[in-house]
């Protein structure tokens, strides 16, 4: 009764304060991000280090076994598991719940750094992960087309760039499409005929293919900096490179080997409905707005359909935000339809201002817990 009595005697304050309440509410409710399943901080993280063409045996024991042994030291650890494949080693530490991730991400690096000098050099750098609900994507972006996949793999190129521009998103991973790749592919008896291996062969292109910087030149009151520009800008260049001489007579690259213009092996493959695609897979930021992301990034696949060659469609297969605002959208009328039931039943038992002033608290503690 206290309190029922002084907020009679001070109602003017009681309904201020239920005006910046509701003013916070509201505000609280636009800023909130909207997330149908929130970020959750998982205790664990993967040390990935790729070393191609190795048996794994041998990843076993040129980069599993050296990891370990730093990590062995790390604290707050429950468990270290590990794979060793053909080409790679994965290494999963389990820590306890209660670790500070970052703290705990940091040390893991330091661990990584100090083993990284016993391992290989023509090993991969490691790479460190943080397992986290953030990164699962949040919106699957398809582009499909008749014009062939080196197109159709520019256009997702341009998208990538004008999606990664958007505050919020983390990346935008590219799948699918082709990629243009110059090879060199030897002849073992040629090489064998020059007496040459395909290592001087492969280090002589590796050392043409520079761009070598010349210093400076004064010329009066100007100053110019010189650069000496040798990386190659056609496939029939490398061919020309000479390797060697041989009784006086100099010898090609296209006299041991075949330069081949062509694309990379497929390491991703997309499709949509059957037909071969190019996609590209949105992850946000931890702690943004996914309906404001998706609703920018719409705005960007509008306006590149607009622009997009004849035949080429763009199209989403998957949006996250589409299944957040209809949680929202049942929210929002239930409270309403919550409001407008109790004020009927109260109604013919209180009364039309007193049910009003009751059916209000669902509203308000909505708004207080926001």
């Amino acid at each position: 009764m206290i309190v029922t009595d002084a907020a009679v005697r001070h109602r003017t304050t009681v309904f201020v304060m239920m005006a910046l309440i509701a003013l916070a509410g509201i505000f609280a409710f636009t800023a909130l991000p909207r997330e149908s399943a929130p970020d959750i901080k998982i205790p664990y993280m993967n040390v990935i280090t790729l070393y191609p063409g190795v048996a794994p045996g041998d990843v076993e024991t040129l980069l599993t076994i050296p990891i370990e042994t730093e990590l062995k030291n790390l604290r707050d650890v429950e468990h270290v598991t590990s794979v060793s494949a053909e080409g790679a080693s994965v290494i999963t530490i389990q820590f306890k719940p209660d670790v500070d991730l970052d703290i705990a991400l940091q040390r893991v690096k330091e661990k990584v750094d100090t083993a990284q000098q016993e391992l290989p050099e023509e090993a991969e750098d490691p790479l460190v992960e943080e397992i986290s609900t953030s990164d699962f994507p949040i919106m699957q972006v398809n582009v499909t087309g008749d014009v062939g996949l080196v197109r159709l793999k520019q256009i997702a190129e341009d998208l990538q760039e004008r999606i990664e521009g958007i505050r919020g998103v983390l990346r935008a991973q590219l799948i699918g499409g082709r990629e243009r790749e110059i090879r060199v592919e030897f002849d073992p008896e040629r090489l064998a005929a020059y007496r040459l291996s395909a290592q001087e062969v492969a280090q002589a292109i590796k050392g043409a293919n520079v761009n070598i910087p010349g210093g400076s030149l004064e010329l009066g009151e100007a100053n110019y900096l010189v650069r000496v520009p040798g990386e190659f800008a056609d496939p029939a260049e490398i061919g020309a490179l000479v390797i060697a001489r041989r009784e006086g007579r100099a010898v090609y690259v296209r006299d041991l080997a075949r330069v081949v213009d062509g694309f990379k092996e497929d390491e991703t493959i997309s499709r949509h409905n059957g037909v071969p695609s190019v996609s590209l897979s949105i992850q946000k930021r931890a702690g943004e707005n996914i309906i404001r992301i998706c609703d920018e990034v719409r705005a960007v696949l509008a306006d590149e359909r607009g622009r997009a060659p004849a035949g080429v469609e763009i199209g989403v297969s998957f949006d996250e935000s589409r299944v957040i605002a209809r949680m929202l959208t049942d929210l929002n009328n239930n409270m309403i339809n919550g409001l407008l039931l109790v004020i009927v039943v109260l109604f013919f038992t209180m009364g039309l201002l007193s049910s009003i002033f009751v059916a209000l608290a669902i509203p308000f503690s909505m708004l207080i817990t926001l």
